[in-house]
């Protein structure tokens, strides 16, 4: 796996302002996660014979490696985490429940991202046969099956990756990423992600992809400046 960092910064350190320019205190980073190799074609699961019926389908497209044209990679989990002595914020964890749920022949969203603390709703919209089995080692686990429009709910305290199946379906499978950080995104389509707001220091920005495996790298964020980010990942 090979990481290709593009580091910009937009403004000198010691830059001045003019008179009665407001200076932002903080910085942000942006960027993008981006396949390194050949584009391919979407990918598509066939859907056994006896599950169409059910599923309303006879495939469904394969999420766990998206890539688009411009070779932007969905469904990566990018987290900011001060280093030294860069401040660090509070997470805040959502009021409501978090909704991870059963939609048609899939999981939606396919990869959820949520703080430590948070409740992960776990809703059958529209199936007769869905069942949620978590594969959790720091959090408690969910294996159960939820009836059409009701939904069960699951408290996850501690950061980690915990992958989610359907024992009924065995085609479908998603992820939700516990984070213990205040700064976290999910890549769409492009791969791109953005974080504002950020005290000024430096940080470890971490990429998690279930394909792509992890990607490491130290980004300095100065008052007033952005910092351009791009990394290249390869299907491991």
């Amino acid at each position: 796996m090979k990481l290709v960092l593009v580091l910009f910064l937009v403004a000198s350190c010691a830059a001045t302002s003019a008179p009665g320019q407001v200076v932002d205190s903080t910085g942000s980073v942006a960027g993008a996660v981006r396949f390194d190799g050949e584009r391919s074609e979407a990918r598509w699961i066939e859907i056994p014979e006896a599950h169409r019926a059910h599923a309303g389908a006879e495939r469904v497209r394969d999420e766990s490696w998206v890539v688009a044209k411009d070779r932007g990679v969905a469904n990566c989990v990018v987290t900011l985490k001060p280093l030294g002595d860069t401040p660090k914020a509070e997470a805040k964890v959502p009021d409501e429940p978090v909704r991870f749920a059963h939609v048609g022949p899939r999981f939606e969203p396919h990869t959820l991202a949520v703080p430590a603390g948070t409740t992960v709703a776990f809703a059958n919209v529209d199936s007769d046969c869905a069942c949620f089995h978590s594969y959790a080692r720091r959090n408690p686990n969910l294996n159960a099956t939820v009836a059409r429009g009701a939904q069960r709910e699951l408290v996850f305290d501690r950061a980690e990756v915990v992958r989610v199946s359907n024992d009924l379906l065995p085609w479908m499978e998603g992820y939700v990423v516990v984070v213990d950080e205040p700064f976290f995104a999910v890549t769409g389509a492009d791969g791109a992600f953005r974080f504002d707001g950020l005290a000024p220091g430096c940080y470890r920005l971490e990429v998690w992809h279930e394909e792509g495996g992890e990607l490491r790298e130290t980004v300095e964020v100065v008052a007033g400046d952005s910092a351009r980010v791009d990394l290249a990942i390869t299907k491991r």
